[in-house]
């Protein structure tokens, strides 16, 4: 996804997400239906994505915050 907010070229990243986002939700659905406590984790780790992709919008991928972010 930050390939896509960041890259000279993001077309080039288009096409992966567009052929791996469905998959990965549908996987994910039928994981989380299997096993409920993990929305906590999703919604935890959803929360330190945005930060992430709010770094990469303003092009500040090595910032120490996003750095932070990825450790946690």
């Amino acid at each position: 996804m930050t390939g896509i907010l960041t890259a000279l070229r993001p077309a080039r990243y288009c096409r992966a997400a567009i052929v791996w986002m469905p998959i990965c939700i549908v996987a994910g659905a039928f994981v989380l239906v299997a096993r409920l406590w993990l929305t906590w984790v999703l919604t935890a780790y959803a929360v330190l994505f945005g930060v992430n992709l709010r770094q990469a919008w303003a092009h500040r991928e090595r910032s120490l915050t996003n750095d932070l972010v990825l450790v946690a």
